[in-house]
């Protein structure tokens, strides 16, 4: 598969989006009242304290989350996905890997009738489009590999998943994705106090079912504080983990505290070789061999710049080999 060609499409899609940008419609009355909402809640929250000593880690997250507050204060909320703090951190555009994605996508047998209308990106939010497939973004492209991928190796089909717990959810892409392939199930994030808010102003710009209800069927909840996800029921078993290079980027107390308590029966980890000094390969492959319950399946990200891996985990009898 190359990801290297460009095709005259894909430079007149460059040219198009460059001279006419997408721009979004004024707001909707309840679209202004959802940006109001959030405003407050970012308002509400602690004031920051630089971050000094402690984990690079945390201190990396703390200056993400002085950025994030001040640009969603400060600019039209549905633009967030143009704000430098989060193409820093969580939207790829279209460096050569995604090409490399995009066409393992389109080469399986079930692209048109499931991954193709599964990565639609959305019209509610100012997101730069993927020049190879103007229907979607880099970033829809990106979580499709990962489920696509896990799939594949594993033979579990995400979609027919009924919990799923999302460590790091970003902005909600990827619990936006899970629902468009099938998934119906409860849906919960933990996350930082500003991406929370951030979750649930995009989910519920996409009329989601919100909400912290934990018999409900169907909800997403998106949770910042451990006391209140144990009250939600995090202990409990769940049918998915999902950590996308998000719980890798965590000081080693917190992620060895974390995971201790995971109780899935499916785990979807991608992550990088080391961060923030700590050498993630390392604790990864021995925090794995210290689960026997779970099958597991490393697998290197050779089409990834830099150290990338994915760490797969079917609990002992999920196989479908």
């Amino acid at each position: 598969m190359s990801h290297t060609r460009i095709t005259p499409a894909f430079v007149l899609n460059k040219i198009k989006r460059k001279l006419f940008p997408a721009k979004l419609r004024p707001p909707t009355s309840r679209e202004t009242e959802l940006i109001r909402r959030l405003r407050e809640r970012l308002k509400s929250l602690p004031a920051l304290a630089t971050a000094s000593g402690g984990a690079e880690s945390e201190k990396i997250w703390t200056d993400f989350r002085f950025q994030l507050r001040s640009a969603l204060l400060l600019n039209d909320p549905r633009t967030f996905l143009e704000f430098s703090v989060i193409g820093q951190t969580m939207f790829v555009d279209h460096p050569p890997y995604i090409r490399y994605e995009y066409d393992y996508l389109r080469n399986r047998a079930d692209w048109r009738m499931r991954w193709r209308l599964a990565i639609g990106e959305s019209d509610r939010v100012a997101a730069r489009r993927y020049p190879y497939y103007p229907r979607t973004s880099g970033n829809m492209i990106h979580y499709a590999f990962h489920l696509a991928r896990f799939e594949e190796i594993t033979g579990v089909d995400l979609s027919g998943s009924k919990s799923v717990l999302e460590f790091g959810g970003g902005y909600g892409g990827m619990c936006r994705l899970l629902r468009r392939l099938g998934h119906s199930g409860q849906y919960t994030i933990f996350d930082l106090p500003e991406l929370s808010a951030l979750q649930e102003f995009y989910l519920s710009l996409h009329n989601f079912d919100l909400g912290p209800d934990r018999t409900t069927d169907g909800r997403v909840r998106c949770v910042a504080d451990l006391g209140e996800l144990a009250e939600l029921g995090g202990e409990e078993s769940v049918d998915l983990f999902i950590a996308t290079w998000s719980i890798s980027e965590t000081p080693l107390e917190f992620r060895e505290s974390f995971l201790s308590w995971v109780n899935a029966r499916n785990v979807l980890i991608g992550y990088q070789g080391s961060f923030g000094g700590i050498d993630n390969a390392e604790f990864f492959r021995c925090w794995s061999r210290s689960k026997p319950q779970w099958r597991w399946r490393e697998i290197r990200c050779g089409h990834m710049p830099g150290d990338q891996y994915y760490l797969f985990g079917i609990e002992d009898g999920n196989s479908s080999d």
